[in-house]
């Protein structure tokens, strides 16, 4: 086993050593990951059994707990932070119960046979910065527009050309209202509100109630007070927004 201030390493620990281990890092609120021969029970909005496999578990400081298969990025069950955990001992078997009160969830992980277990005191202070271009912004927008932009819109068309230029995002609303749709990946200006401006006045001269969007992570006091003079509209969407449908 190796042990430091920080980080406690043992490999192939025997039932007692595990339980230890985990009570350890539990009553410090460290971080522990161990791979194992276990099965998982689940009880909750639903049920299910995940049959004996070799698996690999994370415990969050947190206590959030993680199950990962030997494929896939996803986990194949997990409980949020803040879960109960509870760990019981016997000669056959660790058994590990994280449960979450509300919704009421249960996960009972019961473990055979234990491969490496380590438990560690991580440090994470850094932030975390997202970065994309405004074609991946349109991109990710255009197919998520009912749930980012106003529910039951759907795109028609990216790129769509007009007289004055080509407008980011064409959709329809739920009243089947055309909607005309223009991106900025940083803070909208009053340049950004006139070039939105050109696009739905041009097709205003044969359709009245098309309308214009403006969206932007922000907005300068002097383009939000035009887009209220205009007759057009702003969608504040920030980065944060986009990141539930972004593939990272």
């Amino acid at each position: 086993m190796f042990m430091s201030s920080k980080l406690v390493v043992k490999k192939a620990p025997s039932f007692s050593e595990f339980y230890e281990l985990i009570q350890y890092g539990l009553r410090r609120k460290h971080t522990i990951f161990f791979i194992c021969l276990c099965e998982v029970f689940y009880e909750g909005r639903s049920r299910s059994y995940l049959e004996l496999g070799d698996r690999m578990v994370f415990i969050k400081e947190d206590r959030s707990i993680l199950i990962h298969r030997a494929k896939g990025y996803k986990p194949v069950n997990w409980q949020p932070r803040g879960s109960e955990i509870q760990i019981r001992k016997t000669n056959e078997y660790i058994e590990l119960t994280c449960i979450r009160v509300n919704p009421r969830e249960k996960i009972k992980i019961v473990i055979h046979k234990i491969y490496l277990v380590v438990v560690a005191k991580l440090m994470d202070i850094g932030k975390f910065h997202m970065h994309f271009t405004e074609e991946e912004m349109k991109f990710v927008i255009y197919n998520n527009l009912s749930s980012i932009i106003e529910n039951g819109m759907r795109g028609i068309t990216m790129e769509k050309e007009v007289r004055s230029g080509k407008i980011d995002i064409f959709a329809k609303d739920k009243d089947g209202n055309y909607v005309v749709i223009e991106l900025k990946k940083g803070k909208a200006s009053d340049r950004d509100v006139l070039q939105l401006n050109r696009y739905v006045s041009e097709l205003r001269e044969t359709n009245p109630t098309v309308r214009g969007i403006l969206v932007s992570p922000s907005i300068s006091l002097k383009a939000l007070e035009m887009v209220k003079y205009l007759n057009l509209e702003y969608k504040k969407v920030s980065f944060k927004d986009l990141m539930p449908y972004m593939k990272i």
